[in-house]
């Protein structure tokens, strides 16, 4: 089969926040030593008492109060050319977006030696909920 060099890729970076650990070297180190990250939710996250039932079937309310949370991350918003007035504004998950974008960079070398921001793609995935600001737009009125 031939090479098709317009559509060869290498992945030379990789960057990670996973509950437990907030780097993939974290997260790789959980693994090998079996750590268990999911723990109580956390009462600076929320207050899970208030919305608790055991009962699976009870509208409007959780019947569990464990959870997997990523730790918290020093942000510096200068560092990234945004004005720390508008933080309240942005959702936190672009936030820490933007530090495993960091920490990808960082991993392969881009800070030390430069590289070619034309060639160059960040592919992030996520699977976050809704930060408070799409929690209060979308939360049911009763």
């Amino acid at each position: 089969m031939a090479q098709n060099k317009d559509t060869d890729i290498a992945v030379v970076g990789i960057g990670s926040l996973f509950p437990g650990a907030k780097t993939t070297r974290e997260f790789w180190r959980n693994i090998l030593n079996k750590v268990q990250v999911l723990q109580e939710i956390p009462r600076h996250r929320w207050d899970w008492r208030i919305y608790f039932d055991e009962d699976r079937d009870a509208p409007d309310r959780i019947y569990s109060k464990w959870g997997g949370f990523i730790p918290d991350i020093p942000f510096d918003p200068l560092d990234y050319g945004i004005p720390p007035n508008t933080l309240k504004s942005i959702d936190p998950g672009q936030l820490m977006a933007l530090e495993v974008a960091r920490q990808t960079l960082e991993d392969a070398g881009a800070f030390e030696k430069g590289f070619d921001k034309e060639n160059t793609s960040v592919f992030i995935g996520s699977t976050m909920g809704m930060a408070e600001l799409g929690q209060r737009l979308t939360a049911r009125v009763e």
